[in-house]
């Protein structure tokens, strides 16, 4: 490789590193799995006994836009029941002017995840959901994400990053 080459690459390599940088691996260990994702510069994370959020830094910080993560054990139906089931049961009947928008799948972890998007209010701000559904070594992981309509654009494409660098393992 030549000085020419070396010099056209720097800029690339350049900001691969700054890209990389700008985020940390953040891994959660339960006592029978762990779960890792890349959590983007400006975000922050916290745990309590039933889900992991993930959230964009701000004065509001956790009430504002959000990703839930849980999982869960002992469930061995079919994905789309179990997706189903979260969304017209839990969702639908717990949420103010709930409206359904549309379903489909995606990849997460190498595995099929079913996922749904709706619509409701929350003290009279339009909210913008998205439910994620998938099976992996056995549990059954749950990932609802909520923000304003109005912030959609602003967080999307940062809120299926993480999602998508989502990677379960087992502890053994």
């Amino acid at each position: 490789m030549n000085l020419k080459s070396l010099i056209a690459l720097f800029p690339l390599a350049t900001l691969i590193s700054i890209t990389a940088g700008g985020q940390i691996n953040v891994t959660i260990e339960d006592p029978d799995i762990s779960f890792s994702y890349y959590l983007p510069e400006g975000y922050a994370n916290q745990d309590d006994d039933l889900y992991h959020y993930i959230y964009p830094e701000s004065e509001k910080g956790i009430e504002e836009s959000t990703i839930q993560l849980t999982y869960f054990q002992g469930y061995y139906g079919e994905l789309s029941v179990f997706k189903d089931g979260i969304l017209n049961g839990k969702l639908r009947n717990t949420l103010e002017n709930f409206e359904f928008d549309s379903s489909g799948s995606d990849t997460i972890d190498g595995t099929i995840a079913l996922w749904s998007k709706y619509a409701y209010t929350e003290d009279s701000i339009r909210k913008c959901g998205e439910l994620y559904c998938f099976e992996r070594l056995g549990q059954y992981f749950q990932i609802q994400v909520e923000l304003a309509c109005s912030d959609e654009s602003k967080y999307n494409a940062d809120f299926k990053r993480i999602i998508r660098s989502l990677r379960v393992s087992k502890n053994f």
